[in-house]
């Protein structure tokens, strides 16, 4: 099954809003282009080919765009970093079935 990355990115940002708006609704537009980073990181895991190595790599990977979002939202708005931790990691609880069904492996837990 092939990810929308769309569609990701607007269940993400979905869920990161709810943490989002009553903590600093300031951050929406910022928020809303980092989730569509990751959703397009997610999709491009999805595409790379299978063997041995992938699932460790494709973790890093996505670990890589995850601090860089944070640290974005952290930096530019001033938020606590808990406050970004918390709206990427609600984000990516939101779409982890659907991305670990379709990748075949646990990427997101």
């Amino acid at each position: 099954m092939a990810l929308d990355m769309g569609e990701l990115a607007a269940k993400m940002f979905g869920a990161a809003s709810n943490v989002l708006t009553g903590e600093a609704p300031e951050v929406l537009e910022y928020a809303k282009g980092e989730m569509e980073k990751i959703a397009r990181r997610i999709v491009e895991i999805g595409v790379m080919p299978i063997d041995e190595n992938t699932p460790a790599l494709a973790l890093n990977l996505l670990k890589q765009q995850k601090l860089s979002s944070e640290q974005l939202l952290i930096t530019v708005q001033g938020l606590s970093k808990q406050v970004a931790q918390d709206a990427i990691n609600a984000a990516l609880g939101v779409v982890s079935s659907t991305v670990n069904s379709a990748l075949g492996f646990a990427l997101l837990a």
